[in-house]
């Protein structure tokens, strides 16, 4: 299977490479840095690195934590972080540090990683959530260098796809040192693929531990104060293709009984900000742009579009009700602890599976209200927009759940800190 997956990588690469010129077109990004894809490295040599992988925003932001403890306890290390998109890239560049490296993961190809693993020479590799690359993790363990799943997660559809070739993804945990998982059911799943079960540790989500960026909380109330004043303002938070037209569609229906309700808009992929901003004006709306300037000039706009990375924080607290997307299409959902972090009462639409543990905590709670159709979902936000009480009982209930189920980052590192010595 091993010798197979090595072919079938190569085989791969043209493909791959294809495709990363193809969203070049749209996102430069892409294709500027294609040179990493293959191993090659801007930065000099390094010895006993920490190395951490976070494929895009998501994990990114979970990393940032980990990163940060693990430079303090371990100053004398270079710490290099690689992440697979342009988001989780920016994002872990705007937090970089001195003595911190970042990169694009190389290719999942033999003489990529190599190269990459002699340039860094890492102590060890820290994954976050679940990302399984067989030729990298055998490479790494050829060096007996310990790998460590850390905040781990399976999907239902990488949960089906992983069993199906078990033998080998068995293989494959094989050369993990720890598995540290969020709960009791991605454990199950874990072991069930043939992880060891003494190697999968139940350290809970790292995502609670995310500390608040004050800065942006504070530039995002003085906006709601200066700019919105009294008005009632929603939030359509890491939205896909496909539901900015649904949440237009509430909006225009919500205005015609609240003339003076604003909508945040914020989509999730920054390739999509002029399409999303064509397509806003398409429905007549009046739209300021982020980029244009932090505050409108007047009050006359009915959408603020969040064409920035990095913001959101500042736009949940520019909100007083959040509606997380990813869930009105069949993503699974997105980050629902940023804004219950905050006290905003979240909607969500029906497909939240990449989130269910924080979604069901949240929902035992009355912390979140999940939509079955688009007419629920507008239901539920005109009901928080326009009942004070219910809606600070709804956000006042998400955010005892981030508060309470704080904690998995000390674990973490507690497990992590033999392993790196």
């Amino acid at each position: 299977m091993y010798f197979f997956y090595r072919m079938l990588s190569y085989g791969a690469l043209p493909f791959a490479l294809l495709r990363v010129l193809y969203k070049g077109i749209k996102l430069p990004e892409y294709r500027n840095r294609i040179s990493e894809r293959l191993g090659n490295v801007s930065f000099d040599k390094l010895s006993d690195a920490i190395w951490i992988h976070a494929v895009s925003v998501g994990e990114a932001q979970a990393a940032i934590p980990l990163l940060m403890a693990l430079k303090k306890r371990f100053s004398h290390l270079p710490c290099v972080v690689t992440t697979t998109t342009p988001t989780g890239s920016e994002l872990i560049k705007k937090n970089l540090k001195q003595g911190m490296y970042h990169s694009y993961l190389p290719y999942d190809i033999p003489f990529a990683v190599k190269k990459f693993i002699k340039h860094i020479q890492p102590k060890c590799l820290i994954v976050m959530e679940t990302e399984i690359w067989p030729n990298l993790f055998s490479e790494l363990c050829k060096k007996n260098i310990p790998i460590v799943i850390v905040n781990g997660r399976l999907s239902p559809s990488s949960f089906r796809g992983y069993l199906k070739i078990k033998g080998f993804i068995s293989k494959v945990l094989s050369k993990c040192t720890k598995i540290l998982v969020q709960n009791e059911n991605y454990a199950k799943k874990f072991i069930q693929l043939g992880a060891e079960r003494q190697k999968v540790i139940i350290t809970g989500n790292i995502k609670f531990d995310i500390p608040i960026p004050e800065d942006k909380v504070e530039a995002g109330k003085k906006i709601k104060k200066e700019i919105f004043k009294r008005k009632k303002v929603w939030i359509g938070a890491s939205t896909h293709e496909g539901e900015e037209k649904d949440l237009l569609k509430i909006h225009l229906s919500l205005l015609k009984k609240y003339e003076d309700l604003k909508l945040i808009l914020v989509p999730r992929h920054p390739e999509r900000f002029l399409e999303v901003y064509n397509l806003c004006k398409s429905f007549g709306f009046k739209v300021h742009k982020r980029s244009t300037s932090l505050y409108p000039k007047s009050e006359d706009f009915n959408i603020y579009l969040g064409d920035s990375m990095g913001e959101m924080m500042m736009y949940y607290a520019m909100s007083d009700v959040a509606f997380v997307g990813g869930s009105l299409v069949e993503v699974g959902g997105h980050n629902l602890l940023e804004p219950a972090s905050l006290a905003l009462p979240i909607v969500t639409g029906p497909n939240i599976f990449n989130f269910e543990e924080i979604a069901e905590l949240l929902k035992k709670r009355n912390g979140l209200l999940i939509g079955k159709d688009l007419k629920e979902v507008e239901e539920y936000i005109a009901e928080l927009l326009f009942n004070e009480e219910y809606r600070v009982s709804i956000g006042r209930a998400a955010k005892e759940v981030a508060n309470k189920n704080q904690g998995a980052l000390e674990k973490t590192l507690s497990i992590l800190m033999p392993i790196l010595g």
